[in-house]
């Protein structure tokens, strides 16, 4: 019987944090998000301004970002050593600044081991 290798771990791993990044926004979960985050993380919005992790979970907080509802389209996993790159498509309806709407992105986050765990160091959106 051969075992798991590492490479498939890892992807297993990362595909879950993935949705727990995702599942973390969908409920607003500020804690959880700023554990899943690199204390340097930065989000880079479909406008292409690029927010500071800290800013982002509180205008979060404060309800300038509601995550209403994502549905995860598609994932794809790149490695490069203990560094990787997840590409995920998700549908998001969420309350941006006041104004609901409902978004395709592609979003590609890079990430690191951090001793046994994946720590995501920032994410691009884009449409897709």
């Amino acid at each position: 019987m051969t075992g798991v290798s590492q490479e498939e771990t890892d992807r297993l791993d990362i595909s879950r944090l993935f949705r727990r990044h995702l599942a973390a926004m969908q409920q607003g979960a500020i804690p959880t998000l700023s554990e899943l985050l690199h204390p340097d993380f930065t989000l880079t919005h479909i406008t292409g301004h690029t927010q500071p992790k800290d800013e982002w979970l509180s205008q979060m907080q404060s309800g300038q970002f509601l995550y209403h509802h994502i549905d995860e389209k598609s994932i794809a996993v790149d490695f490069d050593g203990a560094q990787a790159r997840l590409v995920g498509r998700i549908v998001v309806d969420a309350t941006v600044y006041g104004s609901r709407a409902t978004w395709q992105l592609r979003f590609t986050q890079h990430l690191s081991r951090r001793k046994d765990t994946w720590i995501i160091h920032d994410c691009v959106t884009t449409t897709w």
